[in-house]
């Protein structure tokens, strides 16, 4: 199953908790033997939604096991999604793949706006700085990285997934 995340906020429509859950039994229902979530084009939002899904994943003795679970990373994952990521690597048995982050997992966050009074100008600002790695790196590192060219680009290549099929074989085809 390839779950695409690339914005950490509830959709109206269907808030995540809802939909988390269908996915999640799918999985369960399904002969799925593979879950890829994707968050390289994840600029953030709120970190909280993917908790309980994380958590769940967690409890999955189907998914949550070596070569099941892979989290896509890459240069455009920023803020909430790095954390999420963090949390991923962290709880469960998931692989990171892809390209360092586009930020740092110990960052400033919970952006809040202000609208000032004169010039009706719109300023963000950050109101909490995450501590999340004892290590203060440039970026979360994916622990399969993979590089992304042009080439790829134009022939409609997606080294990404095919690394994560690539591993999935080497680890004896789940």
């Amino acid at each position: 199953v390839y779950f695409k995340y690339n914005s950490c906020q509830n959709q109206p429509s269907e808030p995540f908790n809802e939909f988390s859950q269908k996915l999640l039994s799918a999985i369960q229902n399904n002969p799925v033997d593979t879950l890829v979530i994707d968050l390289r084009n994840n600029s953030g939002g709120n970190s909280g939604i993917l908790d309980p899904f994380i958590k769940e994943l967690e409890q999955n003795q189907k998914i949550n096991r070596e070569g099941r679970l892979f989290v896509i990373i890459g240069r455009q994952t920023f803020s909430s999604a790095i954390l999420n990521a963090l949390d991923l690597k962290n709880i469960t048995k998931s692989i990171l793949v892809g390209e360092p982050t586009g930020g740092k997992p110990n960052h400033f966050g919970e952006i809040k706006t202000l609208k000032l009074p004169n010039t009706h100008m719109v300023v963000t600002y950050s109101t909490k700085y995450f501590t999340h790695d004892q290590e203060d790196t440039p970026s979360l590192m994916p622990d399969i990285p993979v590089e992304l060219s042009f080439r790829d680009y134009k022939k409609k290549r997606d080294p990404f997934l095919e690394a994560v099929f690539g591993k999935k074989e080497n680890i004896g085809g789940l």
